[in-house]
């Protein structure tokens, strides 16, 4: 093989797999089991909690690719870098007694593998919700 044979290849492997990343958007990954959850407990109101959410958006570092009010749903994504295929993080926020909610915050590799990478990355997103419930008045 020659190099442009090589590159062309790579370049058609690559956008295969950009291919299938946008194919798994949306609600289904709700329902699949992803590495881990962490669950987060607060005293704050459902618009706080989506208002802390909604800031980790403004920087592109995620972004919100479903929101559903009603079912307490959002999925926040992580795009590719060239370190990880970006991933996917569904939270749901649901009621406990006394007027506590619970967030639930799993991960989703974008990708059939993930690598260790995935772990850290999660845990950075659930470090930057408990700050952002914290800061919130």
């Amino acid at each position: 093989m020659t190099g442009i044979e090589i590159i062309g290849f790579a370049i058609i492997l690559l956008y295969s797999v950009i291919i299938l990343i946008q194919v798994q958007k949306g609600t289904n990954l709700f329902d699949k089991k992803g590495l881990g959850v962490f669950a987060l407990t607060t005293q704050k109101s459902r618009d706080q909690i989506y208002q802390v959410l909604f800031s980790l958006c403004h920087d592109k570092k995620y972004s919100v690719e479903f929101f559903d009010v009603e079912k307490g749903r959002i999925l926040l994504s992580e795009n590719p870098t060239l370190f990880h295929g970006g991933f996917f993080y569904p939270i749901t926020i649901s009621p406990r007694e006394n007027g506590v909610l619970e967030i639930k915050i799993s991960v989703k590799s974008k990708l059939l593998f993930s690598g260790i990478l995935i772990f850290r990355r999660h845990r950075n997103l659930v470090n930057l919700i408990k700050l952002g419930l914290a800061a919130a008045n």
